[in-house]
């Protein structure tokens, strides 16, 4: 991992932090939602399985935005992109070295 990252990759992921967290935040209560929905098994199993799937999305939002500086910008941005998070359009905006690093970390 670079020992800094750019000031530009910096402040371009600060300015879309909160698109990025919205979208993520979007995906896991749809999910919710569909496992609210579904008629697979009983209430207390729906119950479980929406109770697991919490508490593993909140580890996905502590993974990508909990704590966001830029001494852990590059575990972030990873984690980001792991989700499916950073599009192209947005790993444009970084500098060629933050691209080829979060290429070389998938």
């Amino acid at each position: 991992m670079p020992d800094a990252f750019a000031e530009r990759d910096w402040k371009y992921m600060k300015s879309i932090h909160d698109e990025l967290l919205s979208v993520l935040c979007e995906r896991i209560n749809r999910e919710c939602r569909a496992i609210i929905a579904s008629r697979e098994g009983t209430a207390h199993a729906r119950y479980l399985r929406l109770y697991k799937h919490i508490h593993k999305a909140d580890d996905i939002v502590g993974d990508c935005f909990n704590d966001l500086k830029r001494s852990n910008l590059g575990l972030k941005m990873c984690n980001m992109n792991r989700q499916g998070l950073l599009k192209p359009e947005h790993l444009e905006q970084l500098t060629p070295a933050t691209q080829e690093f979060i290429k070389s970390m998938k």
